[in-house]
């Protein structure tokens, strides 16, 4: 994956909660940077679980932003399967999650074209452009994951 430019670290994970689940009501520890990919993409991953003696079943949630003038170029998809990739083979992640808006037709391809399935639809949950869209659930386990897929 290149960019325009590689300055700066621009993939972040983070994550912060209690044990059971809920918020802990504290900032979250200061985030681990991973390599930069350059300006095209920002990358988040955040899960639930206590910072200590992370437990077999955790989930993350994922995300991406590309810059309007790299999309298209397959840089979310890349960007994401590196970020899937490193979860699963250094964590003990059992799920990963995304969420994407109805109409982002780019994201629902590059995460089926990743294995991540389609797992629910949550009418009108965001508000986008002075209306409400639906937000689309996607989810992968571990043991449905294919290293280096696309």
């Amino acid at each position: 994956m290149r960019s325009a430019s590689s300055s700066g670290p621009d993939s972040v994970i983070r994550g912060h909660a209690a044990s059971d689940g809920r918020s802990t009501g504290t900032s979250p520890p200061s985030p681990r940077r991973l390599r930069s990919r350059g300006p095209t993409t920002r990358l988040s991953a955040s899960r639930p679980g206590s910072p200590r003696g992370f437990p077999s079943g955790v989930t993350y949630e994922i995300g991406v932003g590309v810059l309007p003038e790299h999309r298209g170029q397959g840089v979310g998809t890349v960007a994401q399967r590196l970020l899937v990739d490193y979860l699963f083979g250094r964590t003990t992640a059992n799920r990963i999650e995304a969420l994407t808006n109805g109409g982002n037709l780019g994201e629902q391809k590059a995460l089926e074209r990743l294995g991540f399935r389609r797992e629910g639809v949550m009418h009108g949950r965001s508000f986008q452009h002075g209306e409400y869209v639906d937000v689309l659930v996607y989810g992968l386990l571990r043991s449905e994951h294919c290293p280096g897929t696309p």
